[in-house]
Formats: C-alpha cells, sequence, structure tokens
C-alpha cells in the first residue's frame, strides 16, 4: 500500500501543479527534439565525400554543442522557477508529517516520469520532424541528393543519456535544496521575496572580456575564410559574456550607482535601482536567454539569407563569363601565344553558331611567401604571416576592366592587397637552404581600390596582394624565379616531410572568358565539342 502511495502522489502532483509542470516537460521535449534532430543531421551517410558536404558536418557538429549549451541553461532556468513555486506545497507535506526521505521518493519518481515523457516524446518529435528539416537543410543548400530516411540510432542513446544526465543533476539540486530548508521556510518559500546579491567581481570581469573579445573578433575580422573559422569563437564568447552581462556585471553597475549618494537618493532614481537591484538575481538568466536568442535568431535568419541569396553572386564572381577557357603553360618551354589562343577558341565558338558578346584574356602567374619586415620571401617558415601573390600583366587587366592600357615601368606596379604591405613590393627567392637566388623589387605607382578578378585563392590567415605589372616578359621572369626557389619540392618531398608547400605556381596560366547569346545547354554543348576536337 505505501509502495503504491508514493507514485500515485507523485502523478497527483505533476496534474495538479500542472500549469507548472507542463511548461517544464515541454521545455524537454522541445530541446530534446532539436538536439536529436542536430544528431541526425550530423550522422546523415547520404552525403558524398566532398569538402562542400563535410563542411556540412562540421557546422552542424558545432551547433548541436549550441543547442546542447541552451537546453542545460533552460532545464537549470525552468526547474528553478518550478521548485520556488512547489515550495508551499513540499513545506506543507513535511509539517503533515512526511519526512525529508518521503519527499525525496515523490521528488525521484516525478522526475522519472518527467523523464521518461519529455525525453521519449522529444525524441519521437524528432524523428517526425528530422526528414522535414532535412529536406528543407538540402533545398537550401540546393543539394541534389536523394534524401533516405533513416533514424539515428547512436544519437537516440545520445540524447537519453545527455538530458537524463541534465535532469538527474536537476533532481540532486532539488533534493539538496529540500534537505537544507527548514519546513517553515519550505511554507513560506514562494512568497519570500528576493535576496540583494552579492557582487560577483570575477564573473563582472570575466564577462566584460568575454564581450569585447567576442566583438573586436567580429568588427577586426575582414576575411571571409577567418570570418567563418572565428565564428563560433565570437559567438561562445558573446553567450558567456551576455550570461555575465546580466548576473554579474548589471548588479555590480546597480551597486555602483547606489554607491553614489547624490545619484541615488532621488525620486526617479531610488525606486528603479532599488528595485531592480533585488530583482536582477532571478530574472538576470531569462533576460539573458531572451537576448541571445533575439540576436541569435536575427544573425542566422540575416546570414541564411545572405548566402542564400548571394549565391548567383558568388557562381558569377568565380565564374565570370559563359564559357571560361584555361590553359597552363611553361614559359621556357615556349611555343604558347595568348592571343592566337584566343583568336583560335573564338573562331571555333562562332563556327557552333554561336555570337561572341564579349571576350577578354589575361594570364597571370601565383605563388607564396612569407612576409616580414615589408619583403616577401620564399623561404619555408619565413616571417609569422603568410601571402599569396598574384601578377598579372597591364594588357590583361585593361581586358578584365575594360580600362585603358596602363603605362608601366618593368619596375613599377598596381597593387591591390587586403593589407597594408606599404609602397614598395620587395620580393626575395631564396632556396630552401636559406640561400637567397634572387631579388626583385617594383615600385608602387598607384594603389587599386577592386582587385581584378582573376581569381585568387583566399586562405585564412593568409594576406592576398594582385600586382599589375608592365608586360609578359615580367611575368616570365617572376614564374622563373620562383619556380627555381621551389624546385627542390616539385618532385613531392615536401608532402613527404609535411612541409606545407606554399608553391602551387607549376604553371604560367592563361584564361580566356567568352559571352555568349547562348543559353547555358547551348554554351555546356559548345564547350564539349571543342574539348572534344582540342
Amino acid at each position: 500500500m505505501v509502495k503504491r502511495l508514493y507514485p500515485k502522489l507523485a502523478v497527483q502532483n505533476i496534474v495538479k501543479n500542472g500549469k507548472f509542470y507542463f511548461p517544464y516537460i515541454l521545455t524537454v521535449i522541445f530541446t530534446s527534439a532539436a538536439f536529436y534532430i542536430m544528431l541526425a543531421l550530423n550522422s546523415t551517410r547520404d552525403l558524398p565525400d566532398m569538402n562542400r558536404y563535410s563542411n556540412l558536418s562540421v557546422f552542424v557538429g558545432i551547433g548541436t554543442v549550441v543547442v546542447g549549451l541552451f537546453s542545460v541553461i533552460f532545464l537549470f532556468y525552468s526547474n528553478s522557477f518550478l521548485m520556488k513555486r512547489r515550495s508551499k506545497e513540499l513545506g506543507l507535506y513535511n509539517i503533515l508529517g512526511m519526512g525529508k526521505g518521503h519527499i525525496a521518493r515523490v521528488l525521484i519518481i516525478e522526475s522519472f516520469i518527467t523523464a521518461v515523457l519529455g525525453i521519449g516524446l522529444g525524441i519521437c518529435c524528432g524523428m517526425l520532424l528530422q526528414k522535414l528539416v532535412t529536406m528543407l537543410l538540402y533545398k537550401l543548400m540546393r543539394f541534389d541528393l536523394y534524401y533516405t530516411f533513416s533514424p539515428s540510432v547512436p544519437g537516440m542513446a545520445l540524447t537519453a543519456v545527455i538530458f537524463g544526465a541534465i535532469l538527474v543533476l536537476n533532481l540532486i539540486f532539488n533534493l539538496f535544496r529540500i534537505h537544507l530548508q527548514k519546513p517553515i521556510e519550505l511554507l513560506h518559500g514562494s512568497g519570500a521575496g528576493e535576496k540583494e546579491p552579492k557582487t560577483k567581481w570575477i564573473l563582472a570581469v570575466i564577462g566584460v572580456l568575454a564581450l569585447f573579445a567576442g566583438y573586436y573578433i567580429a568588427v577586426v575580422t575582414k576575411d571571409a575564410v577567418t570570418a567563418l573559422e572565428l565564428y563560433f569563437v565570437a559567438v561562445f564568447a558573446v553567450i558567456i559574456g551576455t550570461y555575465c552581462l546580466f548576473t554579474a556585471v548589471s548588479v555590480a553597475v546597480l551597486k555602483l550607482l547606489r554607491r553614489n549618494k547624490s545619484f541615488y537618493y532621488k525620486t526617479s532614481h531610488f525606486i528603479g535601482i532599488s528595485g531592480m537591484l533585488y530583482r536582477m538575481k532571478r530574472n538576470a538568466v531569462g533576460l539573458a536567454n531572451i537576448c541571445i536568442l533575439s540576436t541569435i535568431v536575427l544573425v542566422m535568419v540575416s546570414g541564411t539569407l545572405s548566402l542564400f541569396l548571394g549565391a548567383e553572386d558568388a557562381i558569377d564572381t568565380n565564374y565570370p563569363a559563359d564559357i571560361i577557357a584555361e590553359v597552363g603553360y611553361t614559359p621556357s618551354e615556349g611555343g604558347f601565344d595568348s592571343k592566337e589562343a584566343t583568336e583560335m577558341i573564338a573562331q571555333k565558338i562562332t563556327e557552333r553558331g554561336l555570337e561572341l558578346t564579349n571576350v577578354r584574356s589575361y594570364i597571370s602567374t601565383s605563388f607564396g611567401a612569407g612576409y616580414a619586415d615589408q619583403r616577401f620571401n620564399t623561404l619555408i617558415g619565413y616571417g609569422d604571416t603568410q601571402a599569396i601573390l598574384t601578377f598579372i600583366p597591364a594588357e590583361g587587366y585593361a581586358s578584365l576592366t575594360g580600362e585603358e592600357k596602363p603605362e608601366l615601368s618593368p619596375d613599377e606596379v598596381l597593387l591591390w592587397s587586403d593589407s597594408d604591405i606599404g609602397d614598395r613590393l620587395e620580393l626575395v627567392f631564396s632556396g630552401q637552404t636559406g640561400t637567397v637566388l634572387s631579388t626583385r623589387g617594383f615600385t608602387v605607382v598607384q594603389r587599386l581600390k577592386n582587385t581584378p578578378n582573376v581569381g585568387i585563392q583566399s586562405f585564412a590567415g593568409m594576406i592576398r596582394v594582385c600586382a599589375v605589372v608592365s608586360d609578359s616578359t615580367v611575368i616570365d621572369e617572376l614564374f622563373a624565379c620562383q619556380r627555381e626557389a621551389y624546385d627542390v619540392y616539385q618532385a613531392g618531398d615536401a608532402s613527404d616531410s609535411g612541409v606545407y608547400m606554399l608553391n602551387f605556381a607549376s604553371y604560367v596560366y592563361y584564361k580566356g572568358l567568352f559571352d555568349t547569346d547562348a543559353s547555358d545547354e547551348e554554351n555546356t554543348q559548345c564547350v564539349q565539342s571543342i574539348n572534344e576536337t582540342l
């Protein structure tokens, strides 16, 4: 009879306190469902083994950590709110003769029921929404794949373990609270006012530093690749800083204002500061949750829309013409004429009935180098900053931009860079033993506001430089110098020894850009036909 009493009492408590308990159970359901969906997305096996798809898995994995972090915060906050509202009920049980051990048994059964309902229904809701969310994600990412629905068993198990652990910690907190408080304190607990919070200077300092670090990263970081790598670092810093801001910094500021007697002892200031000070202890976490969630929603919506709507612009940037011809050649071997190549390809396009509307062409060479003391050196490991240098002749620059060909001497350049490198472009070509093989210097006669669209690669932490030189002879000269400097690694020694090979310019590259009045399908058929002919 006694054994039946505790489960019956636990069920009655949940039903009678439904206006407080049901929101708590719903919180468990929704957070566990969201967590399971993230795990299921991260374990999808339908995606091809390509960088584009593997990056999705990385970002979903980081998102899983964010969802788990918020789940912990929500559930602890919801449990604290629930127990404060039930203090009078539990105190009444204690006064009527139930010992704290009996109350603990009731709470254990209530927690078990909550876990079964919340986690079980959460996983079920997650499975129901898994396919919908995955199909929506595939649509946004424009994945042309057939999705086969398969529940994630490891995801279910991990969700059950994580949320079971959170509910167990909540139970331990509740039992510890019941054990410490006297019956009369429990009886009047729900009506008790808030105590004045203590000033937590350590948390306040951490909050200020975390917020500063997060916003510093957001403001200072300009490179897109670096921004993606540091994005979640900034997010976690701002989340931590926001919680500390509401829970510690706000209290510290309010107490400092209270110490200023000339400011505090005024009717308009006294009531507001004293009221906020006594309510911040309980409301700080809720306010921080609202602030962070609203910000995340805005960032997520704006970021997703920008990426989705900007996909067309990204395609135009990477593929600036209807038909693109690219040829790599070595100048020392000779026999390649870029003008002749442009004319030949243009002729073959017109022979297939397509009308050319715009033709551009250029040659370029690119290589990597270390940067320090306002000079670039091909020595591996030189300097703390690595750079990618791209060079194109003045004729190619004029063809790309439609501007008049700039008149430059062999020692002059037009320069674009995403970092300030001074008024001279100094190049040092060193062998990997440190021997300086040759040097080359250029005077910067003009700074370019925008880089010509020559496909400059971007890597995290590397500065980019694009220089317009006088003619193709300078391109051939620079290619020969960097080829000599990196020649020791041409046979793959660098990859065997684990050394990062900065040199990725095995050839000078010719690129022809041809716009036509034809459809994409006709352009594709024309390219296939030309490739077969060549």
